[in-house]
């Protein structure tokens, strides 16, 4: 028997789950619950921060320097890994991970 697997809103491309109360969200902060407050208050205030160049394609904070680095899925073939000694985390969204229904790619 197969699983069902939650389904995502899509309206205005909203990534909370379908029947979600509220407002559609194209970035809820509720997909990062598993990371601990220090990484998350990190998280929300890059979100608002453009990198050098002008570019959003990235994450950055401009304050501490020793946390966990936010790294976009589509950039991480191009990252050297081994450079983040506290840590990373890799930016993925539901349709670069999963090639149809339930299917991994």
């Amino acid at each position: 028997m197969e699983e069902k697997l939650p389904e995502l809103c899509g309206i205005d491309k909203c990534r909370l789950m379908k029947g979600h109360k509220g407002a559609h969200d194209n970035y809820p902060s509720s997909a990062w619950e598993f990371m601990n407050d220090r990484d998350k208050r990190k998280l929300v205030k890059a979100g608002f921060a453009t990198p050098r160049g002008g570019d959003k394609g990235a994450y950055q904070n401009h304050v501490v320097r020793n946390n966990r680095v936010i790294i976009p899925y589509e950039k991480l073939k191009s990252s050297n890994l081994s450079n983040y000694k506290n840590g990373y985390t890799i930016r993925i969204f539901p349709e670069q991970y999963f090639e149809s229904k339930g299917k991994p790619k």
